[in-house]
């Protein structure tokens, strides 16, 4: 059986009448966001509509705190949507994920992984090994997280390296952030710290059901391990009752691994995994030639347990500690001040119907070496992928060569114009790139979602929702 992933159901006052206040603010920001209004002016139709959508919320008996940053959140999806529309450059808007390695370094060395054991494949990468500053994440999860809704905690390392990572993990909850995190689980942790974190979703990358199967791609891990620390964490999970992580057990499928799909599947059931997810890798035969992707019949994801959740008590706006001082931070922001100093970027022009890449106004990447990147394309040597150090000032999301890599796609001539006169080498790599990834924490279904469970009272109707999720296609 194929399903998508399950609801959890959230406690809230009984839904309001169609109609109420907060909507039609929403209705009204989102009908300017999608026709001629300049970006001036629709900016600071935004800064009205923040502070009436925050009033509503509030009388509507939220706390002032969590009313103001559900605020934040529904108009900065108003106007990234805007920036969208009319193909931006330089945005107000903050990304909707945030993707962060706790540590760069990984203890396995799979093939077709930049930490793979083939030197001469693995020099091809430009990935320096390297924990994450705890100052770098404050000041990032600062300017991004109260306008983010999803926090996916994992890249190309293992964060389960990192023995701070339940920390990161409840810091991001102050600002009642959705947190993800992959794992190849075969190291020990603490598994009551990360199980009380308020971790939602636990992805667990296990591709056999022996040892020997398992060692073939997964190479240095160790089975064993990795279902010791699948029961410790469901027992301590139901000890603690924290509801969440809700765990999704992995299975990539190559030849050698075809036969121990059910067997494996058997195995989660019986542990008391979550879900169970039979997927096809990219092929990794020119690191490997013994190990060939192949689909398995089985592919799709499976619900084994009907009653999981992936919403505790860190994430009820009702009762959960938030972080006061940087949600009225940036709620006491104009809109245009997130413009990073760009007066001339408050007249830009439309260049509506251009081609764009979703990942340049949705996401923004950072390695354990505090690096900028765009999406989750590993670096390679030669090849323009990493865009900057973290700026010691607010405006990530504005460095040059993301705001160039939109102007790529939005006016192709002016991009070529200003490349020529950076001298640079390389152009950004957005601007030659032909993949597309897909977001982990997605728009449509995790935003869409999210939005709705912490609108538990009803404010915003479902169909309003969804045309402030749904983006159409880009390219």
């Amino acid at each position: 059986m194929t399903v998508a992933r399950g609801e959890a159901g959230a406690p809230g006052a009984p839904p309001l009448a169609p109609g109420s206040p907060v909507a039609a603010e929403v209705e009204r920001l989102l009908a300017l966001a999608l026709d001629g209004t300049g970006k001036r002016a629709f900016l600071e139709a935004a800064d009205r509509a923040r502070l009436a959508i925050a009033d509503g919320f509030e009388q509507e008996g939220r706390r002032p705190v969590a009313a103001r940053l559900l605020a934040l959140r529904v108009v900065n999806l108003a106007v990234a949507r805007h920036h969208f529309h009319h193909r931006h450059t330089t945005l107000a808007s903050r990304p909707f994920q945030l993707m962060l390695d706790p540590v760069n370094n990984c203890h396995l060395s799979c093939p077709g992984c930049l930490h793979t054991s083939n030197p001469a494949f693995a020099a091809t990468f430009d990935w320096p090994g390297g924990r994450l500053d705890m100052a770098d994440y404050e000041r990032f999860l600062a300017e991004h997280g109260p306008l983010a809704m999803g926090l996916v905690l994992y890249n190309w390392g293992e964060p389960l390296l990192d023995k701070r990572t339940p920390e990161l993990i409840r810091r991001a909850k102050r600002l009642l952030l959705h947190v993800c995190l992959s794992t190849n689980f075969s190291v020990r942790f603490d598994v009551e710290a990360l199980v009380g974190s308020g971790l939602n979703f636990l992805f667990l990358s296990i591709d056999g059901a022996t040892q020997a199967t398992y060692g073939k791609f997964r190479r240095g891990g160790d089975l064993d391990l990795c279902l010791d620390n699948v029961r410790r964490v469901l027992e301590a999970r139901r000890r603690l009752g924290t509801g969440p992580p809700f765990v999704l057990w992995r299975y990539l499928t190559f030849e050698h691994n075809l036969h121990e799909v059910e067997p494996a599947m058997a195995l989660a059931r019986e542990l008391g995994v979550d879900q169970f997810s039979v997927t096809t890798p990219f092929a990794v035969d020119w690191d490997d030639p013994q190990v060939r992707a192949a689909r398995s019949p089985l592919e799709g994801t499976y619900v084994l347990r009907q009653d999981a959740r992936f919403k505790g008590p860190l994430d009820d706006d009702r009762t959960a500690g938030l972080d006061e001082a940087a949600i009225e931070a940036e709620f006491a922001r104009p809109w245009r001040e997130r413009l990073d100093g760009s007066a001339a970027a408050l007249d830009e022009p439309s260049r509506a119907a251009s081609p764009a890449c979703a990942w340049l106004y949705q996401n923004l990447t950072l390695d354990a070496r505090a690096r900028l990147f765009p999406c989750c394309m590993a670096p390679e040597v030669g090849r323009h992928k990493v865009y900057g150090p973290l700026p010691a000032a607010p405006g990530a999301f504005n460095v040059p060569d993301l705001r160039r890599s939109r102007l790529a796609f939005a006016d192709r001539s002016a991009f070529e114009a200003e490349h020529a006169r950076s001298g640079d080498a390389a152009p950004p790599y957005c601007a030659v790139c032909t993949e597309k990834p897909e977001l982990t924490y997605t728009l449509e279904r995790d935003v869409r979602r999210d939005l709705r469970l912490a609108d538990a009272r009803g404010s915003l109707p479902d169909d309003l929702v969804r045309r402030l999720t749904e983006w159409p296609a880009s390219r």
